[in-house]
């Protein structure tokens, strides 16, 4: 912001300079001209910084989000892994019953037909 205003400070000096037969008035007028040109710019300054904060700020917020994001899906992620082990175990169980029925089953039959038989 310094240097707008030097930069400021000196084109309106060398105007000065270069226009030597320049009046009092001229001069006032020629200062007002560049402080209006020096605060505009200063605007123009705060209002980039301004929307550069903005930006950092929601960049920030995406990335705190996708941190929460990240967590939640690891989190899933390992939920998942639970549960398929779960259904790994209790398909496992189901095929050893499945298995027993089976076994069962073929003994009631023997046993039925040993006793018709008779």
């Amino acid at each position: 912001m310094k240097r707008i205003i030097k930069v400021g400070a000196v084109l309106g000096l060398s105007t000065v300079l270069l226009a030597s037969c320049a009046t009092k008035g001229d001069l006032e007028n020629l200062r007002t001209e560049m402080n209006q040109k020096i605060n505009a710019l200063e605007g123009k300054v705060e209002k980039n910084a301004n929307a550069i904060n903005e930006a950092k700020t929601a960049a920030n917020d995406a990335k705190a989000t996708a941190d929460e994001v990240k967590s939640e899906v690891a989190a899933l992620k390992e939920k998942v892994n639970e549960n398929s082990q779960k259904i790994d175990t209790v398909n496992a169980k189901v095929d050893e019953l499945s298995q027993k029925i089976d076994t069962l089953s073929n003994n009631i039959n023997d046993l039925l037909q040993k006793k018709y038989r008779k």
